[in-house]
């Protein structure tokens, strides 16, 4: 077996080992007409970690095969075809989608991990990027220039399937929520055309991401912030319906500050539930922010206090090994005699993130 592939970069790809002397007949046109696409099918060492997604219950989801697109003119290549021979289609990046639909059986899987390009503008205030960039490379690039841009706690995730689900993380009251940031978008349709959007197709594509083609690259806004507070709050989960009423009762009967955001999870820790709230301050002045920590914390018995000075990085680094795919979820969640064990606070994060 080869040595564990980093699924987040670029692969190694041998055709005898990956595709195999036995490929499924119905692909066997597209592997002579496009020798050089990276193809795995069942017989490649790589196949099961490939088709690794985040939802357990997707798990053994069998696809024909996987094929990992390493620049636009193959995904095109690959839309036409199986478009063409009626063959099923999915698309894949981070593969935390919850309802299944980067895993589907007997189909052909795009995988689209290899589109991972980040470029900034001359003027550092937007970047393009892939289609298939994960979170949190996306937050490390901008963190060497003093910059940010709103995306999820989860840094595992693919930034343009979260922002077309919305986008909300600890960054959205002060810039606006992923969605927002985007400015322009390629496309690939079911024609294998690829394209710039439109207005309109760009208003969709906002609105329903993937369902008009395949995404391949976006224009993004970007902010410059070189520190803020941020963290997790634990409170006790009997204190839960008080703490969460008082919140919203600031949030309707007072200004809030655009700095200031809060999201509140349950968890368990220990098999004991609690109340974890994301505090983020989202400003270089921090003085005000560290008041509205105080009025938080004040609103019931903190159990843990991670909240602290620093950059945006933090928040995505650290959720990045709490949401492991299904392949280690089933290991740590099921018993041996196949049922639910209950989720730890890591595992319990992970299903609340995203």
């Amino acid at each position: 077996m080869p040595a564990t592939p980093d699924l987040f970069k670029t692969m190694d790809f041998n055709p005898a080992l990956d595709i195999g002397p036995d490929p499924p007949p119905q692909l066997q046109s597209l592997i002579s007409s496009a020798p050089n696409l990276k193809l795995y099918t069942r017989a490649s060492p790589y196949f099961d970690a490939l088709k690794s997604v985040w939802n357990l219950k997707y798990a053994s989801n069998e696809p024909l095969a996987l094929i990992r697109a390493t620049n636009v003119s193959e995904v095109s290549t690959i839309i036409k075809f199986c478009v063409g021979n009626n063959i099923p289609l999915a698309v894949r990046s981070g593969g935390h989608d919850l309802f299944g639909r980067s895993i589907v059986p007997d189909a052909v899987i795009l995988d689209i991990r290899e589109l991972n390009s980040i470029k900034l503008a001359e003027d550092e205030k937007t970047v393009v990027i892939g289609g298939g960039t994960m979170t949190l490379d996306l937050v490390n690039f901008l963190d060497t220039k003093g910059l940010v841009t709103p995306a999820s706690l989860a840094g595992i995730v693919g930034w343009a399937g979260w922002a077309f689900a919305g986008g909300f993380g600890p960054l959205v009251n002060t810039y606006g929520l992923g969605v927002d940031q985007i400015i322009s978008a390629r496309i690939v349709t079911a024609d294998g055309e690829e394209k710039e959007a439109g207005p309109e197709l760009l208003w969709g594509i906002k609105g329903a991401g993937g369902a008009f083609g395949v995404i391949t690259e976006l224009t993004i806004r970007v902010h410059p912030l070189t520190k803020m507070l941020g963290g997790m709050i634990l409170f006790q989960f009997d204190q839960a319906g008080r703490i969460i009423e008082a919140v919203q009762d600031i949030f309707e009967t007072e200004t809030i500050p655009k700095e200031l955001c809060i999201g509140a999870h349950f968890s368990k820790r220990g098999g004991a539930p609690m109340l974890s709230m994301a505090f983020s301050w989202v400003s270089e002045d921090l003085e005000e922010g560290r008041k509205w920590l105080e009025r938080v914390k004040g609103l019931g018995n903190v159990m843990m206090d991670m909240v602290s000075e620093s950059k945006f990085l933090p928040f995505p680094l650290c959720t990045e090994s709490l949401l492991t795919f299904a392949t280690s979820n089933a290991k740590e969640m099921v018993r041996h005699d196949g049922s639910y064990a209950p989720p730890s606070i890591a595992q319990s994060l992970s299903f609340l993130l995203h």
